[in-house]
């Protein structure tokens, strides 16, 4: 795969990749899978959160999910961090032909300060409580941060992209899988759920809690459907396929 620049832009990428059968006639189906194990996972000093690599474990879990899909998608999504590019790379590899894009779909980057003091989880931590504590939806911490509410913006403009691609021929080609981040993944649910849900602290405390309840772990999945008559929905969370409540 070509490597993208530092942001998540759309970049018109197009490289290879693929997914699982397709839903009902009439069905997208949107297969969100978390990258596998980064640096920064193992605990491992990480400066810049954007170019933090794969584990020797997370390339195997790239190449697992790599061959467990029963069929070539019609589109694959990618953040441009690497270590959801590298994920990416491996189902790239086994299906090459399928396009490949580079979409706004990035880690959630709440924090900002010192890399020395980010890049450590122990420098973090005190950093991370901090800041949901606060549970000001509209506070960007400072240059390179988002906000919450960006965050679920962003989270809803992704919805809103996804159900507007074209269908194309073949129950598979309406499958379009999308490589990236727990806490972008966990917005993206959110605005599934709760679409109407305001914006506000309480909003923001119950999702940071809610993150605790629900584990996605790396390489974890949440597959959605999309169609004209109900719009999202849920269909799974988890490689097992777990059902999950509205938070």
């Amino acid at each position: 795969m070509t490597r993208a620049g530092a942001g998540d832009a759309d970049d018109g990428t197009t490289a290879g990749c693929a997914p699982a059968p397709g839903g009902a006639p009439g069905e997208r189906r949107l297969v969100l899978v978390r990258h596998g194990e980064s640096e920064a996972n193992a605990g491992r000093p990480c400066p810049d959160p954007c170019s933090s690599p794969l584990t020797a474990r997370g390339l195997r879990q790239a190449e697992r999910v790599a061959h467990g899909w029963r069929a070539a998608p019609g589109l694959i999504v990618t953040s441009s961090f690497v270590r959801a590019r590298q994920t990416a790379g491996a189902t790239a590899r086994r299906f090459p032909g399928v396009p490949c894009r580079v979409w706004p779909v990035g880690e959630f980057r709440y924090l900002s300060g010192p890399p020395a003091r980010l890049a450590s989880p122990a420098g973090r931590r005190p950093l991370a409580d901090a800041y949901w504590r606060r549970a000001d939806p509209r506070h960007r911490d400072g240059p390179g941060a988002e906000s919450f509410q960006e965050l679920l913006e962003r989270a809803a403009r992704f919805l809103r992209r996804a159900a507007g691609l074209p269908y194309g021929a073949g129950p598979d080609a309406a499958v379009t899988v999308v490589f990236t981040h727990e806490l972008f993944m966990r917005a993206v649910l959110w605005r599934t759920l709760l679409p109407d849900r305001p914006v506000d602290p309480d909003a923001m405390s119950a999702f940071h809690g809610w993150r605790r309840s629900l584990p996605i772990g790396n390489t974890g999945v949440v597959q959605l459907a999309v169609d004209e008559e109900f719009g999202v929905r849920l269909k799974s969370v988890g490689e097992g396929g777990a059902g999950v409540e509205a938070p």
